[in-house]
């Protein structure tokens, strides 16, 4: 049976990366990797190309603002499942958590007969709140993840929680932190946790789409 293994490589160290994580890429005959089409350096990719592994690796060209990247996309690695009889697609971070991957296995029309493991990998999340020495959760506390251009939408119910992490940092990102630091919640900017280009502060420094914004209370 043909195998098909998404692998999440955790928020950009490759020491974070799961023992089954790794095993299962050293297993796949090629690795493919999505990559936003604007931009020319991956983490992802970075990750990929300081362990050990003998895959041939393939950069998959994704656009959001195109509706059609998923399925040529898609069509691309269905073709590779038909050559190859073990790949893997390796995404940042955890794949059920915002990751290309959800969005390419439901446009793949050749997974009939194909073993698919997904493999969990630790979260941007996780990780920066470990880095900054912040429980995300206590007790009966309660959290909230939402996109930074949906922090106004939580209204209200933001009362409701203890800690509310905004993701998907970008030209919203300050005005979600303002907000949320006016209700009373502390806050703690993170960029690109465990990598070198790592920032951590209280006030935000850029628009950097792989941020994020821990705010407790």
């Amino acid at each position: 049976m043909r195998k098909l293994y998404v692998v999440g490589l955790g928020p950009g160290d490759p020491e974070l990366i799961t023992v089954k994580g790794l095993n299962r890429l050293r297993e796949a005959e090629v690795v493919f990797i999505p990559m936003s089409s604007k931009v020319d350096d991956s983490i992802a990719l970075s990750i990929v190309e300081k362990i050990s592994i003998a895959s041939k690796v393939i950069k998959l060209s994704v656009s959001m603002g195109d509706k059609t990247w998923v399925e040529k996309v898609a069509r691309e690695v269905c073709n590779a499942l038909h050559k190859f009889s073990c790949i893997a697609i390796a995404v940042l971070g955890e794949p059920s958590l915002y990751s290309t991957s959800a969005h390419l296995l439901a446009s793949m029309k050749c997974l009939d007969d194909v073993y698919i493991e997904i493999v969990p990998g630790v979260s941007a999340i996780y990780a920066c709140a470990d880095r900054v020495l912040m429980p995300l959760a206590l007790g009966d506390e309660a959290i909230a993840i939402v996109p930074s251009a949906r922090v106004e939408a939580l209204g209200d119910v933001v009362g409701y929680f203890n800690t509310v992490v905004v993701v998907k940092g970008g030209k919203i990102m300050a005005k979600a932190a303002e907000s949320l630091a006016q209700k009373g919640f502390r806050i703690v900017y993170a960029k690109r946790c465990f990598t070198e280009d790592e920032v951590i502060g209280r006030d935000i420094i850029d628009e950097d789409y792989i941020s994020l914004v821990i705010a407790r209370r």
